[in-house]
């Protein structure tokens, strides 16, 4: 799907069936920097999320229970921020 349409703002969960959000989304990364990369977790270990944010695999994350109108404004600001840095500059 990445490699068929410009994706600009990805949202996934930590618990996936084949590989974790964050493995995932360091995959993500390598190909497809210019995403913005979101994590949302149920787990009490924070560590490989943590680690995630800091490598820059996951931009953001949240975990249980969150807020969802935050999470909207959050999403929301994603995708004006991609938007913004990838403007193109007036000729």
């Amino acid at each position: 799907m990445l490699a068929l349409n410009e994706v600009q703002v990805i949202l996934c969960d930590q618990c996936m069936p084949s590989m974790s959000g964050t493995d995932f989304l360091d995959k993500v990364k390598e190909l497809y920097p210019k995403t913005f990369r979101i994590v949302l977790s149920g787990q009490s270990d924070l560590a490989s999320i943590i680690a995630a944010v800091n490598c820059g695999a996951v931009l953001r994350y949240y975990t249980k229970p969150w807020d969802k109108q935050l999470l909207r404004d959050h999403v929301r600001d994603a995708f004006r921020q991609f938007a913004a840095s990838h403007a193109k500059a007036p000729e």
